[in-house]
């Protein structure tokens, strides 16, 4: 009986030395891969000019306003097409975007429809760059 807990308290033992940590055999965690958040965008005016004093909206937010100081991107006019960078600007969340451009007039007084679309499809060129094509 002495031999047989003597064996019970060795199994028991080696069983909670074996049972203990395993951290060793789990694999280090995988680097989550965030999301692409933001794109550099080139939008070309295929056959037209923007006009002189522009409005452009992307997806509800203007990035151009030709008419205020202030503006985050530019027109490139001195090129054919025409066209708009948006560099680092967001990622569209769907397959299609929306793009507006307004004709703000001469002096900047009147507004009126240049290019609606709710449904202006894009091409993905490489990771981080679209083109669209309008």
């Amino acid at each position: 009986m002495k031999h047989f807990g003597t064996l019970l308290f060795s199994s028991l033992l080696l069983l909670s030395v074996s049972c203990g940590s395993d951290n060793d055999s789990k694999s280090a965690p995988q680097q989550e891969v965030s999301p692409i958040t933001s794109v550099d965008w080139k939008i070309f005016l295929q056959g037209r000019a923007f006009p002189d004093h522009s409005r452009v909206v992307v997806n509800g937010e203007t990035v151009v306003d030709e008419c205020f100081g202030k503006q985050q991107f530019q027109i490139d006019r001195n090129i054919a097409p025409q066209s708009l960078t948006l560099d680092n600007y967001k990622a569209p969340t769907s397959s299609t975007v929306k793009i507006e451009i307004t004709d703000m007039g001469a002096d900047c007084n009147s507004m009126s429809d240049f290019f609606p679309a709710e449904d202006v499809e894009y091409e993905m060129l490489k990771e981080g760059e679209i083109v669209i094509n309008i």
